[in-house]
């Protein structure tokens, strides 16, 4: 359970365009995270329950061959081109497979869906009662330990080796979740093993403080002449946290990149509930 606050999102001690502004967020409504990220097993029951067809990725794609970087475009969850267990983060997720993965949990503990799904069109009902995948500004408070944080530039300490599994140490595969130090809420590989993907469309911060941000409307960018690199269309989703072939900077709590929503190779997912639906 990680209760509501403030803190400050974002940096602008950094030379990543994106992270900037920083600016006050307030969280009013106390949430609930995953311990650990999803895991293969648990997307494993998701897909011998329903039947469900994974999405592909729009472009190619490349998997590590032990001494280089190779295309692999049939990498998918049962197939990420490494040796896996079941109690390694689910890999190779799509952002829409994490929104169905995510109504089919909450169906299978009898609570209310948040997503409506049409196709590749997702609204989302935050006062529902299931499970979704957290906003940006969720994902960031929680990384930083909510009001208990100590201000680590990772999740969990200033030494990425104690808190994630990343490019300098994951022999190229995630690894079982909960193995590395967690974070001031309990909070387990939020640095590394998977990037994370978040309910937001991927744009440029707004300027002044913000109560509970969800992001731009992705039909709304659609209808819009914005340009800009850092003003995507609603395709682009936030994903957070780094994961095992990634540096230093992408594991820090401030870090935050965009891919197409039928993406795949190198995301997972942590799944929230608002508490008030508890």
């Amino acid at each position: 359970l990680i209760p509501a606050g403030e803190f400050i999102m974002g940096s602008d001690d950094t030379n990543a365009v994106e992270r900037r502004p920083a600016h006050r967020v307030r969280i009013t409504r106390a949430f609930s995270m995953g311990t650990t990220e999803v895991t293969v097993g648990e997307f494993r029951s998701f897909i011998e329950d329903t039947g469900y067809h994974t999405t592909f990725a729009a472009t190619k794609v490349r998997v590590w061959t032990g001494s280089y970087f190779e295309y692999a475009p049939d990498a998918r969850w049962d197939n990420p081109h490494y040796p896996q267990t079941d109690n390694q983060p689910a890999c190779c997720i799509s952002w829409l497979d994490a929104v169905h993965f995510c109504n089919w949990r909450s169906l299978r503990r009898g609570l209310t869906p948040c997503y409506t799904i049409d196709g590749e069109q997702v609204r989302c009902d935050f006062s529902a009662g299931g499970y979704r995948l957290p906003t940006e500004a969720e994902w960031e408070y929680a990384a930083r330990g909510g009001p208990a944080s100590r201000g680590n530039r990772y999740p969990g300490g200033d030494q990425a080796e104690a808190v994630a599994w990343f490019l300098f140490n994951s022999g190229m595969t995630t690894h079982p979740v909960a193995q590395k130090t967690p974070n001031e809420l309990g909070l387990y590989d939020m640095a590394g093993n998977v990037w994370e993907w978040c309910w937001d469309v991927f744009r440029a911060y707004p300027e002044g403080a913000q109560v509970d941000p969800t992001g731009p409307d992705p039909e709304h960018l659609k209808n819009t002449a914005e340009t800009s690199r850092l003003f995507s269309m609603g395709d682009y989703r936030v994903a957070r946290g780094g994961c095992w072939q990634t540096t230093f900077r992408s594991l820090e709590t401030t870090a935050r990149v965009r891919y197409d929503i039928r993406n795949k190779l190198l995301y997972g997912m942590r799944l929230v509930r608002t508490a008030a639906a508890e």
